[in-house]
């Protein structure tokens, strides 16, 4: 729910969700194997897909995809800098419970 602002209710200004870090702990103390991370929805591409339009949809998939590996490196929790918000926004993990 958000306010009158465009603010969510109870969350910070600067809110950045659940960090990858705490996953990959939370995997660890509770004996899941993570398979596989995959980032997307890469930062400044979300912007330019809002200008294209709903033309060529698996083409913007595709970059998208793309342009998030490449900059999977450049994962900040906080981007206060502008190089830190050449990265994804989001990311996808498989876990798979041992024994």
């Amino acid at each position: 729910m958000k306010k009158l602002n465009g603010m969510r209710i109870g969350l910070s200004p600067l809110e950045r969700g659940i960090p990858v870090e705490f996953y990959i702990n939370y995997a660890e103390k509770n004996n899941l194997k993570i398979v596989k991370i995959v980032y997307f929805a890469f930062g400044p591409w979300n912007y330019l897909k809002n200008i294209i339009g709903n033309r060529f949809t698996s083409i913007k998939v595709h970059i998208d995809f793309i342009l998030s590996k490449l900059f999977s490196f450049n994962n900040h929790y906080e981007r206060t800098k502008m190089y830190q918000k050449f990265a994804p926004c989001a990311v996808g993990i498989v876990f798979l419970k041992n024994g």
